[in-house]
């Protein structure tokens, strides 16, 4: 009875660790891509949760597999060194991780984004940040990071509590956990927040990529066309110094002219609304139903601003597509600029026909800033 007593104890320590090391491992990949792609792709929320919890799913079941394979190894064997490497090897795997978790500037890599005049998203602040922020007239700090999201994220919160008292700055938790839960509270404190004209916030989750995108939402939603008021020097810089929308890359087709993927909303309201855009032609299908609803989603964000809207329809199996082509091109190059044009993304063949066309009436190589960026860093 005491040996399975022991022989339990065993495996779940090695459970434990292995799973700790594969979740991070899942997190960090296969959870990251999954998310990127389903919101690229514009899936409902319900299929990206969805997708999670069957990746976690995923680990679990392979966690316990390769648990129980190092726990019967070490059965088998039946040799003290054994049983120490069976135990040591996960520890050891799952405390570098934790290690790592532990200094989040090693692993974030995402940058701070203007919702709007007084809000802030972005992942944890280290000291260096908090200090960055005091400066910047920051007044406040919203935590989203959640004491369940066991062990690194309640010492995260102790550390950052510490620093927020050392630098004067009102900590606000407003703790959520993605995909698992509808943080309807924590996201009822952000509403009643954003009512408060006179504090600046910034906020956080962990790594400023999953948590803080529900809260963008929800400020954007509320702010509608008031959300980023950036500079007009910042606006008009905008697209020569972005890699990319959501949907793909940015090219620029000639000065004042650029081809885009469709806009997130959030992408309409900080660089068409909030920027110098004179012009956006929409090259989508309005027979199709679904392009159909972005046509008019694009004409409700954009019919109260001074930017002239235009949909021509390029669909590379139109009968007549060279005439339609040509009165496009001409049209491009004859509407108030910056003009942007668009499809859905910039890799479809509409797309890609329409650059290609571009390029060569006009004798200039289109320039796709996402490599033209990487090229100067």
């Amino acid at each position: 009875m005491k040996n399975n007593y022991y022989n339990t104890l065993i495996f779940l320590f090695i459970w434990v660790c292995t799973g700790f090391t594969l979740g991070t491992l899942t997190l960090l990949w296969p959870v990251r891509w999954w998310v990127t792609f389903a919101r690229t792709n514009q899936y409902a929320a319900r299929w990206e949760n969805t997708g999670v919890l069957l990746l976690i799913a995923l680990l679990i079941g392979c966690s316990f597999w390769l648990s129980r394979q190092i726990f019967l190894v070490q059965r088998k064997a039946n040799q003290k060194k054994y049983t120490l490497l069976s135990t040591v090897l996960p520890f050891v795997c799952a405390f570098g991780v934790l290690t790592l978790f532990l200094q989040p500037e090693l692993i974030n890599d995402q940058q701070n984004a203007q919702v709007t005049e007084q809000f802030t998203i972005g992942p944890y602040p280290t000291e260096e940040k908090m200090t960055a922020l005091k400066e910047q007239g920051y007044t406040a700090i919203i935590s989203l990071l959640h004491p369940a999201v066991v062990p690194f994220e309640p010492t995260l919160m102790a550390q950052e509590e510490e620093l927020a008292k050392k630098y004067k700055m009102n900590l606000i938790q407003a703790p959520m956990l993605p995909w698992v839960s509808d943080n309807e509270a924590s996201l009822k404190i952000i509403e009643t927040l954003a009512r408060n004209k006179n504090e600046r916030y910034y906020v956080h989750c962990y790594l400023g990529k999953d948590r803080v995108n529900l809260v963008k939402n929800l400020l954007v939603q509320l702010a509608g066309e008031e959300a980023i008021k950036i500079d007009k020097l910042s606006a008009n810089r905008t697209f020569e110094h972005m890699k990319n929308f959501e949907r793909g890359d940015l090219y620029r087709l000639a000065p004042g002219i650029y081809f885009t993927p469709y806009p997130t909303k959030e992408e309409f309201l900080a660089f068409f609304l909030a920027g110098d855009v004179k012009t956006v032609i929409n090259l989508m299908d309005s027979t199709n139903v679904d392009h159909q609803k972005r046509i008019k989603e694009e004409y409700e964000i954009l019919k109260n601003s001074d930017i002239q809207f235009q949909n021509y329809i390029l669909n590379v199996a139109h009968p007549n597509l060279k005439n339609e082509l040509q009165q496009l091109l001409t049209a491009v190059n004859k509407v108030p600029k910056p003009v942007v044009v668009h499809h859905w993304n910039t890799v479809c063949p509409e797309a890609r026909l329409f650059i290609k066309e571009f390029a060569k009436q006009n004798q200039q190589k289109p320039i796709n800033l996402n490599q033209n960026h990487a090229a100067h860093h």
